[in-house]
């Protein structure tokens, strides 16, 4: 007798017998639910996640740096590292070619130098360590305003106001919502409130600046200036040579001068 003649002789029997095949068990009805309640949670989270990511709540949440009384966030150092960049590049437009610095490329597969270890420094390396010297300097400022009770005013106000304008007018010339502009030329996930924050801590810091300055000019008197060029006066007796030359047009000839 073949297997499958032995198995229809075996389900044939069962049944003579009154024993009927075992059906295989089904899912009970509230573990379906459980199930779809569970995924739909799953998604629902990953939803949510995604939009708190795309709205830069998670880097918001993030320390970059921080003192006693002020805190800047990723956020906010990311609109610190991209306005140095653009600074950068900028001031050095026409020189950019002789840094080998292409702004079409990703700036961390591009070299500044290489390292002693022989490890390569890239453009956002050299990028990131301006930013964080910029912004140290900063929040010690910010700080020593702290202390000296130095507050922004509604002056400085009006100043932050006009930037986060102008940034506004270029959203809307460039058909952008001013979010979506800030997030296109800052980073994903910097938004206006961010930039808000970095520009008042600037202003801050650049107010005590100012105060010191102030104090400084202040403090100096004709009688140290005096003094301090008696002791020194080889440090400030200098005399800066160029040439040049002017062409007589009259006489068809150019003389050199030295000045």
């Amino acid at each position: 007798m073949g297997k499958s003649n032995r198995i229809r002789t075996n389900r044939a029997g069962a049944t003579l017998s009154g024993v009927a095949p075992r059906k295989k068990r089904e899912m009970p009805s509230w573990a379906i639910n459980l199930i779809t309640i569970v995924v739909a949670a799953i998604i629902l989270v990953s939803v949510v996640l995604s939009i708190m990511s795309a709205n830069g709540v998670f880097p918001r949440m993030q320390t970059a740096m921080r003192t006693e009384n002020f805190r800047v966030n990723r956020n906010m150092m990311t609109y610190y590292f991209q306005t140095q960049y653009n600074n950068f590049v900028s001031q050095n437009s026409s020189y950019l070619q002789y840094y080998g610095l292409d702004t079409s490329l990703s700036l961390k597969e591009q070299y500044v130098d290489t390292k002693e270890d022989g490890t390569q420094y890239s453009w956002f390396d050299y990028m990131a360590d301006q930013t964080k010297t910029q912004v140290k300097q900063m929040l010690v400022y910010c700080e020593e305003a702290q202390a000296r009770g130095i507050e922004l005013d509604a002056e400085d106000e009006a100043y932050v106001d006009e930037q986060i304008a102008a940034l506004k007018s270029y959203a809307d010339m460039y058909g952008y919502d001013l979010n979506s502009y800030i997030a296109s030329i800052y980073g994903k996930g910097v938004k206006k409130g961010d930039v808000r924050d970095a520009i008042e801590l600037s202003r801050l810091a650049s107010k005590c600046t100012q105060v010191l300055s102030d104090e400084i000019k202040a403090g100096i008197t004709d009688a140290d200036i005096d003094a301090e060029y008696a002791a020194n006066a080889k440090d400030y007796n200098f005399v800066d040579f160029l040439n040049y030359s002017i062409l007589k047009i009259a006489k068809g000839f150019t003389v050199n001068i030295r000045i």
